[in-house]
């Protein structure tokens, strides 16, 4: 028998801010996942919910979740997530971009970035997985957000405690150690790299801003080449109008690219940002500005 497909409607132009919010409903780790999928106002229901940061895994694989009485095919990754979320007698309203936004519409993905999901209101569940620590989206995730908590299972601990309980294992040499007479890097240093972006310097205007962010966050990953730009523009605190960039999936990852160099040239003034290209060994990268 065919799978009745949910199939998300357009966002009302009525509502200030629209989105939407996954209303997960109560259940057993033995239960289907069952949500409503509701549009509502950012500015209505500011703190009154709660935000994922995962890692999306394999999207060749799919499963299946109940929203709205219908089937909605999601990654495991997130599957696990609301389950391990779910409360066994009350409901929850969760915020998880793989659902809440059309994925499917580029001009909504383009209007959703766009807005803020996580100020100083906001939960972030952050679920452990190696690579979450090398995705782009990370560190804007972790430091827009009022409160963090990690989970791990039915394990939970908050984003502080998680980063005192490091710096004290730090501080007596937990994570040195020594392969054939090498020091290597050490897990605590993705610890340490988020949190320094916490202490960026003050530069004097959003270019600057956002090229330390682009430099701090080069090295990691992102499903969308275009996020490299798009993940970190939150985290300017200068006037981003200023800059002149805005998400736009129907770009190409070239035209991008090229755009925010040219923004970052003529309003900051200066060429530093070619200061900072060279080669790329890797083939996704061959046809792509360096």
């Amino acid at each position: 028998m065919a799978l009745a497909l949910h199939r998300c409607s357009s966002l009302p132009e009525t509502i200030s801010r629209p989105f939407r919010l996954l209303h997960l409903l109560p259940g057993s780790n033995d239960d289907t996942v069952a949500c409503r999928l509701f549009e509502s106002s950012l500015d209505q229901e500011t703190g009154k919910y709660e935000a994922l940061s995962y890692v999306w895994g394999d999207i060749s694989t799919r499963v299946p979740i109940q929203v709205n009485g219908g089937t909605f095919l999601i990654s495991e990754n997130l599957r696990n997530a609301l389950t391990d979320l779910r409360f066994p007698d009350l409901p929850r309203n969760i915020w998880a971009g793989a659902i809440c936004i059309n994925q499917k519409d580029a001009a909504e993905r383009v209007s959703q970035v766009r807005k803020r999901y996580l100020d100083d209101t906001t939960m972030v569940h952050v679920f452990m997985q190696p690579d979450w620590w090398l995705r782009v989206w990370t560190a804007q995730e972790i430091l827009l957000a009022r409160r963090a908590t990690i989970v791990s299972g039915p394990c939970q601990i908050s984003w502080d405690s998680f980063c005192a309980a490091v710096e004290h294992a730090n501080t007596f040499g937990a994570f040195k150690f020594v392969v054939l007479g090498v020091i290597p890097r050490s897990e605590a240093w993705m610890v340490d790299d988020i949190r320094s972006l916490q202490r960026a310097p003050r530069l004097p205007n959003p270019a600057d801003e956002l090229l330390f962010y682009l430099l701090r966050t080069r090295a990691r990953d992102a499903t969308d080449a275009r996020d490299r730009i798009f993940a970190v523009l939150g985290l300017v605190s200068g006037n981003t109008l200023d800059l002149g960039i805005q998400p736009d999936y129907g770009a190409s990852v070239e035209d991008v690219y090229c755009e925010a160099t040219r923004r970052l040239i003529v309003v900051s003034e200066n060429l530093d940002v070619l200061g900072h290209c060279y080669p790329f060994d890797d083939e996704r990268a061959a046809s792509s500005p360096s």
